[in-house]
């Protein structure tokens, strides 16, 4: 009996193991800093350059690190079509992020 339940919690652990390495994979495929400076650019009508964004396969329980976020001031569409892939002027600049840590809690959404 001690032996079955003993299979069981290491069975259980060894599922969440797993679940947690592959969620890290899909972070690291599906996590592209063009993609993600592009859907904010469009959600807020302003020039978003991030430097850099770190992601490993443990990224799903340590957090996703981003460093160097800066937007600019607000654009017209045409002007943010044309600025892409830019660097935000320094004297444009609405807010800068120097590094945020985005951890998500699995808890709560159960």
């Amino acid at each position: 009996m001690f032996g079955k339940a003993l299979i069981a919690i290491a069975a259980l652990i060894a599922f969440i193991a797993v679940v947690v390495i592959i969620a890290g994979v899909v972070i690291i495929i599906k996590v592209d800093k063009s993609f993600i400076e592009s859907r904010m650019a469009k959600a807020l009508n302003r020039q978003v350059r991030i430097e850099k964004i770190d992601v490993g396969i443990f990224s799903i329980v340590s957090g996703i690190e981003v460093k160097d976020i800066n937007i600019s001031n607000f654009k017209p569409p045409q002007e943010l079509d044309h600025l892409q892939g830019k660097p935000v002027a320094p004297n444009d600049v609405f807010a800068g992020i120097k590094s945020m840590r985005v951890k998500v809690q699995f808890l709560p959404l159960i």
